[in-house]
């Protein structure tokens, strides 16, 4: 029985949060009012209150999710480990291009109101961020001195201009474009191998 009420309570939660995150995106976290996510839900205040404390809260809940976003990408690239680096950065550009899309919403929430979302979140963005470039400069070198990968420019330069890629699509990827997510995510890959001096072709040549 407490089970099921853990369940169904986690349930209402995550409402709320999906709640609060479509408003947040729409209206501005300044605009919206705990009258106005308990509307959308048809649900009273107190409830809200019961899982958050406070509107400042319930921003921290929505953006966190971008927090397990990012985090969730170091998960990817420990996955790939076993593959060449060309391979590698393809992947995790792909599945990173198709992550940020899907929480597209509360990218731009972050963003937008990130002077109002608690400085230990931001400082976890910070990291997850790091570590992805730090990763991004790992694959590059090892491309390199595979002989996969020809470039002239500094690694650092690099891993920045490919992370800022990545996090701006939610800025501009619209459902109703012409090209679907998953395409998105393959001209992804596909910039930046060319970025890093990747030729398939020729790489296949030469084996």
């Amino acid at each position: 029985m407490k089970e099921l009420k853990d369940q169904v309570a986690a349930l209402k939660r995550e409402q709320v949060i999906l709640a609060a995150g479509e408003l947040f995106y729409t209206k501005g976290f300044t605009h919206t009012s705990m009258d106005d996510i308990a509307a959308m839900l048809s649900i009273g205040k107190p409830m809200i209150y019961s899982y958050f404390p406070s509107k400042v809260a319930l921003l921290a809940a929505v953006c966190s999710r971008t927090s397990h976003l990012v985090a969730s990408l170091a998960e990817t690239m420990t996955e790939v480990q076993a593959r060449s680096p060309a391979e590698q950065l393809r992947m995790i550009l792909h599945e990173t291009s198709l992550r940020i899309i899907g929480g597209s919403k509360g990218l731009a929430v972050l963003f937008r109101e990130a002077k109002y979302v608690p400085k230990p979140l931001l400082k976890q963005l910070e990291q997850s961020d790091t570590k992805f470039r730090e990763v991004m400069v790992n694959l590059l070198k090892q491309g390199k001195e595979a002989g996969q990968f020809h470039y002239d420019a500094d690694e650092r330069v690099m891993a920045q201009a490919i992370s800022g890629m990545a996090t701006w699509l939610f800025t501009w990827y619209r459902e109703d474009g012409p090209l679907t997510a998953e395409e998105v995510a393959e001209h992804m890959s596909r910039v930046v191998l060319g970025m890093a001096g990747y030729n398939k072709e020729a790489m296949a040549r030469s084996e």
